[in-house]
């Protein structure tokens, strides 16, 4: 009996510490990049940055508003260089568009998210 229970703890250690590894190396693919559109994801959806009721009566809702796009901007565009991207080849492929850039870094940030758990 003692010698099963011994066993069931080890295999349970092996197998915990299997998995924290696992988490750890999962972390470990993120780049910073991605890590801080991640962030500002994350950020967009706290209470204090949903679309108000205003933005909601636009004709042109469920699309994210103008003050919602500038908190991604920042860390798209920086998604978007860590691809050895330059900020004058941004501006020709997108014209500026901010929704344009948004969805470039979500394809870029969607990629790398299905690259890191192929992986694994």
């Amino acid at each position: 009996m003692k010698k099963t229970i011994l066993f069931i703890a080890s295999a349970l250690s092996i197998i915990s510490c299997s998995n924290e590894s696992l988490a750890i190396s999962q972390e470990a693919n993120k780049t910073d990049a991605m890590k801080n559109f991640a962030q500002a994801m994350k950020i967009m959806t706290r209470p204090e940055n949903r679309a108000t009721d205003e933005e909601k009566r636009m004709k042109n809702y469920p699309e994210l508003s103008e003050r919602r796009k500038d908190l991604l901007i920042p860390s798209a565009k920086e998604l978007i260089k860590s691809r050895d991207v330059s900020d004058t080849e941004i501006d020709g492929k997108t014209h500026g568009n901010k929704g344009d850039i948004i969805n470039w870094a979500l394809d870029i940030y969607f990629d790398n998210k299905k690259i890191a758990n192929s992986k694994n």
